[in-house]
């Protein structure tokens, strides 16, 4: 939804164009953010980085804009492994395993320590994910288009109903 913690990690791979200044300011926000990621890992019941706790939201696009919606935005899992990015910036920029072991954690999750013991990445584990929702590779609709090669990461569980057709 917005592009700054984006900008701060294309910043992070290209320090040379930095002050001193300028990159203690960099690492400090992105090892900051890290740790109140791992701070959050450790109070989620599947370890992870996310939680959405705001006063809800909407989704216009798909429901009567009066329905706000609470828990786990559509798709929740892109906040999960931006998060999980972060994490692995503040690894490699200090070295500490705390950040990687919050990385394995929320790993886990995505591939089936979760509630559904589902893996969310089509082609990895026993019960995955097939056929995520995507334009492009909508076999399950169409037989003339592809189905999604492995390694592809599902949007996750949501909390809103965004098909108005299913009840």
């Amino acid at each position: 939804g917005n592009t700054a913690s984006a900008g701060s990690l294309s910043l992070a791979l290209n320090k040379q164009y930095l002050t001193d200044d300028q990159k203690k300011t960099l690492n400090d926000s992105i090892t900051k953010a890290a740790q109140e990621y791992i701070e959050e890992e450790e109070k989620q019941g599947y370890g992870i980085p996310y939680k959405y706790d705001g006063p809800g939201y909407t989704d216009p696009n798909n429901l009567d804009e009066s329905i706000v919606i609470d828990g786990y935005e559509w798709g929740s899992n892109s906040m999960v492994i931006n998060n999980l990015m972060v994490m692995a910036y503040a690894y490699d920029m200090t070295g500490d395993d705390t950040y990687m072991n919050g990385v394995l954690t929320g790993m886990n999750y995505l591939l089936g320590n979760n509630p559904l013991s589902f893996s969310y990445v089509t082609g990895y584990g026993t019960y995955k994910e097939k056929n995520p929702h995507h334009r492009y590779w909508s076999y399950e609709l169409d037989k003339t288009l592809p189905m999604a090669p492995d390694g592809v990461l599902s949007g996750g569980p949501n909390a809103g109903l965004q098909d108005p057709y299913v009840r």
